[in-house]
């Protein structure tokens, strides 16, 4: 575990889980490939870890919210402002 992280465990209803996996499924790896040029030191770094125990995917991508568009991580920050709201936190004050 990186430090400074912690692990959070949230209960979903069958409508918010399936908006979320239809939100990550969206992200395009390829695109964000595309785009790694972007980098910095000041900013936020939004992890998603998707799978089980055996297999995942980790996208860790920094300040999805500066140039989103243009870095093609549009799905990437929907689906950050999707977990962050089921976690009752606003995207705002974190992104």
């Amino acid at each position: 575990m990186e430090r400074n992280q912690k692990n959070y465990s949230l209960e979903l209803n069958l409508i918010e889980f399936e908006k979320l996996v239809t939100s990550i499924k969206n992200i395009n790896c390829t695109q964000i490939i595309n785009n790694l040029e972007f980098d910095g030191v000041d900013g936020t770094d939004c992890k998603i870890e998707i799978g089980g125990t055996s297999n995942s995917i980790t996208y860790k991508i920094w300040s999805p919210d500066y140039y989103t568009k243009e870095r093609n991580l549009s799905a990437f920050l929907d689906a950050c402002n999707l977990i962050l709201l089921a976690a009752k936190l606003n995207p705002k004050e974190i992104l």
